[in-house]
């Protein structure tokens, strides 16, 4: 299955394995699926035995730990940020780009501070996540930032989890515990966060302040 419930069309039958298995939170497999299973196309459970250990028309196992249905893990080589999970832009200042290092490079989320009009302004990428037992979230980052210039926070449900205000020699792997319940976390890039002032012989012109880049790549959400 690819993770959303197609409650019409004659897929979520017997015939079709309930869907590839996409309609019963027991069996939606998380981790192969292109979608986040339950979010965007609600389950509509039909299998009388969906924590039986079924197979699905292809007689492969259908995935089913209880957890499954709330994990996460984004590579961007999709390409697209897909809503209501993602989102970027539209109310959350500039917007994120996925972008990829050269022809057959892989795929990451990425802002620029020459993208943000405004000093004080931000670019956001915003994640929402729910576990009711909580989980690992994990992520690559690579942050060329420098004070006062720009800098970089992450967020989750409006606390600052991270900041970085210097360049990265390199990318780095992060990860943070998070409780049960719904969740909400934010990668920000913010220009001049301070007012960008500069010290004496510092340049602050508006050039010195647009080669700020921000990359994510990696996100996965392991629940508990």
């Amino acid at each position: 299955g690819d993770g959303g419930c197609d409650a019409e069309g004659g897929y979520n039958t017997a015939e079709c394995g309930w869907d590839g298995g996409d309609c019963c939170e027991g069996t939606c497999g998380a981790d192969l699926s292109f979608w986040t299973c339950g979010l965007n196309q609600p389950f509509v459970c039909l299998d009388p035995d969906p924590e039986g250990g079924s197979t699905n028309p292809t007689g492969s196992a259908v995935i089913e730990p209880s957890s499954s249905a709330y994990g996460l893990s984004e590579t961007f080589e999709g390409n697209v940020l897909t809503p209501p999970q993602w989102r970027t832009g539209a109310g959350l200042g500039a917007s994120w780009s996925i972008e990829r290092d050269g022809p057959g490079g892989n795929r990451y989320a990425e802002a620029r501070t020459a993208d943000i009009v405004s000093d004080g302004a931000e670019a956001v990428l915003q994640l929402s996540l729910s576990s009711p037992s909580g989980g690992t979230l994990s992520y690559e980052l690579l942050a060329e930032v420098g004070a006062p210039h720009e800098d970089f926070v992450v967020r989750v449900d409006g606390g600052v989890l991270d900041v970085v205000s210097s360049p990265m020699d390199g990318w780095e792997g992060r990860e943070a515990v998070l409780p049960g319940g719904p969740h909400v976390v934010q990668w920000v890039l913010r220009k001049a966060p301070m007012g960008g002032a500069a010290s004496d012989g510092e340049i602050s012109s508006a050039s010195a302040r647009a080669s700020g880049i921000v990359r994510v790549d990696n996100v996965a959400f392991v629940p508990i």
